[in-house]
């Protein structure tokens, strides 16, 4: 993504106008946001739908769009070997309060806890990436309004 389409400003000093005070923002500043936009597009362009028991698998990774007509538990691949750095984007979809509950393959946590039980909610939503032996959240939100599905 170049500079121009995502609108960043042409100098330093137009930056600093809206820079906090100790803020210290460098050119630099400008290819991590770029290299970030580009990692989190390019994680998440596969969608997947789930609305029942299921273990993903790791070609699965990217957005799981998932509805709940009764409470269920989706179980994360393991997080060894080829899994590790995997993202998922994971969304409750339905207008209802069936829990999903979201489990680490046997020996794994998420963010050091045995599950995830925060999706019970339309629009709640959480976003995971792999590392060895554990699932880091990354973003999450009990409900929130996206506008994409």
């Amino acid at each position: 993504m170049a500079k121009k389409q995502a609108n960043f400003p042409e100098t330093l000093d137009i930056l600093n106008v809206d820079r906090q005070p100790e803020q210290i923002v460098t050119s630099d500043s400008y290819d991590v946001i770029e290299d970030a936009i580009t990692e989190i597009e390019s994680e998440l362009r596969r969608t997947t739908e789930k609305s029942a028991a299921c273990i993903l698998t790791i070609n699965e990774s990217g957005v799981i769009k998932l509805t709940a007509p009764e409470d269920w538990t989706l179980t994360l691949p393991s997080t060894e070997g080829t899994a590790r750095g995997l993202p998922f984007l994971l969304f409750k979809a339905d207008n209802n309060n069936n829990r999903i509950t979201i489990v680490p393959a046997a020996g794994q946590t998420i963010a050091g806890e045995a599950s995830y039980t925060e999706l019970d909610y339309k629009n709640s939503w959480v976003y995971l990436k792999s590392d060895i032996g554990d699932w880091n959240i990354i973003f999450k939100a009990k409900s929130l309004d996206m506008g994409i599905w």
